[in-house]
């Protein structure tokens, strides 16, 4: 189970980083990690301590309860989550109004 987990989240860390065109070393760097352990961690090999992934996510700028529940969610639905993982890096980089906007036009295209 904890090797499950971890493995769910590395993946998770992984999608954001990607999602934000962020390099290991740069994301590494950032976190105050080395780019062998954060590989390590996306890759699920290690387990990192909660204080590690709050430095992660703190360099991506998301919350450590969102990178938690995402995690969760690739476990029950693998190649649906990871979709909804890159709209979700994508859509916070909007202001809320923004993102808004948007669902009103996109629901508005489904209407026609």
């Amino acid at each position: 189970m904890a090797e499950e987990i971890s493995k769910q989240i590395g993946r998770c860390i992984r999608i954001h980083r990607n999602n934000q065109r962020l390099t290991q070393e740069f994301l590494a760097e950032q976190a105050e990690l080395t780019t062998n352990y954060l590989g390590q961690i996306e890759r699920g090999e290690k387990n990192p301590t909660i204080h590690m992934l709050k430095k992660i996510t703190v360099a991506l700028g998301m919350p450590l309860s969102d990178l938690v529940l995402q995690a969760e969610d690739l476990d029950q639905h693998t190649s649906a989550s990871t979709q909804h993982l890159r709209a979700y890096a994508f859509l916070r980089k909007f202001t809320p109004e923004t993102v808004e906007l948007m669902q009103r036009f996109l629901e508005s295209i489904g209407k026609v």
